[in-house]
């Protein structure tokens, strides 16, 4: 749908990385400091929180 159109902002906690999902549904951020990743929901506009994730190799976290 072209007018569908979508925001994303991690406010204070700021934004780092973005990444979509291997579903295409989903959209994950990851704020500055690696405090949290943010799992956005682009079909039932759902928002969901990693706290402090780990990371597992140089390029991805948990």
């Amino acid at each position: 749908n072209p007018e569908w159109k979508c925001k994303i902002d991690e406010g204070s906690a700021g934004l780092c990385q973005v990444h979509w999902a291997p579903d295409s549904q989903h959209i994950l951020t990851t704020a500055q400091f690696h405090l949290r990743i943010t799992v956005w929901s682009l079909t039932s506009k759902n928002i969901s929180y990693m706290k402090y994730p780990k990371k597992i190799s140089p390029n991805s976290y948990i």
